[in-house]
């Protein structure tokens, strides 16, 4: 299959007014009819479920009509997903969510489910910055992030999960240019410390492998390891081995 050059506009007849759900998306228009199989199709859209399903076609549009208002098809440039949020409700406030305010704030403003097929879940949050070609998923196995880097056409796919570190979604977002905003106030470290992922500091609180594990304390470490599996707080290791934290600034 070609890289499809035109898409649609699919505005459901029942819209829904649930949070970060899309009022109408797009589709790819494919005039000589939906493939079997697509293996061009981008990892960023999911995976090509078969015909007439995450594409539209003159076969069948008469079905997708019933339950939407398909528009003319649309030109787009190369690197249009297959699948977009067209109308989208603008958040209000400041997200509640870490990750959410973490990927608004590095231009991700696109921001809806959408029915990205071969998933498991019939409809995945999507994450779009219309401006660097970058997009985010959360789905059942993690975040997948589909970013680009401003000195380089390369895409770059990372996935994150099932469980999710904030600490290395910021690092991923900063190694390809996409600075949040504002910019994270990570702690100053003094020479020879490093910050920690959550799974890191984790697992040196379970297995004591840090200066003061030779006398753990069980409720502190348990409440510890909570509020870094939450992205509550930030860890790091001193350079005398000693553990050190802080109240993680996107919380």
């Amino acid at each position: 299959m070609h890289p499809p050059t035109h898409r649609v506009t699919l505005r459901p007849h029942t819209p829904t007014s649930a949070p970060y759900t899309a009022r109408a998306f797009a589709l790819p228009w494919l005039p000589d009819g939906c493939p079997t199989s697509a293996p061009n199709w981008p990892d960023r859209d999911g995976h090509y479920p078969g015909p007439h399903t995450a594409s539209v076609c003159p076969t069948c549009l008469p079905d997708h009509q019933r339950h939407a208002t398909v528009s003319d098809p649309q030109r787009v440039t190369a690197d249009t997903p297959m699948i977009y949020a067209v109308d989208v409700p603008t958040p209000t406030g400041r997200a509640k969510h870490p990750l959410l305010a973490i990927l608004r704030g590095a231009g991700f403003t696109r921001l809806a489910w959408l029915p990205l097929p071969g998933l498991d879940n019939p409809r995945v949050l999507v994450a779009d910055n219309p401006a660097r070609g970058s997009r985010a998923t959360l789905h059942p196995l993690g975040l997948d992030l589909h970013l680009t880097h401003p000195d380089s056409p390369a895409r770059v796919h990372l996935r994150i999960g099932p469980r999710i570190d904030t600490t290395a979604v910021l690092d991923a977002l900063h190694t390809t240019g996409h600075p949040t905003h504002p910019a994270p106030s990570a702690p100053a470290l003094p020479p020879g410390a490093r910050l920690l992922t959550a799974d890191d500091a984790i697992h040196m609180i379970t297995i004591g492998g840090h200066a003061g594990g030779h006398q753990p304390d069980l409720a502190l470490d348990v409440a510890l390891i909570d509020a870094l599996r939450a992205g509550q707080i930030l860890a790091a290791l001193m350079p005398d081995d000693r553990l050190a934290f802080t109240p993680n600034p996107h919380a």
